[in-house]
């Protein structure tokens, strides 16, 4: 199930049962990026991919913090 881009930035209707993809291009990661962090600190079970793109390695914002994410949470 996919969403439209509506303005509403918030996953929590989903349940703790779904898998989640977010799907992210430049900037447009930082609402994404805290949905994944409320997520984790709710301690959310099921998987959570984020495919995230830019233009070169150094517009990655968040870079640093998303590899964290990864290496505290990666299965």
């Amino acid at each position: 199930e996919t969403m439209t881009p509506s303005g509403h930035f918030t996953d929590q209707f989903l349940g703790s049962k779904v898998t989640r993809v977010y799907l992210a291009g430049g900037i447009g990661i930082t609402p994404l990026l805290s949905m994944i962090q409320t997520n984790l600190d709710q301690g959310l079970k099921t998987p959570l991919y984020l495919v995230y793109g830019a233009r070169t390695e150094k517009d990655l914002a968040f870079r640093e913090r998303i590899e964290q994410l990864c290496a505290k949470f990666a299965q």
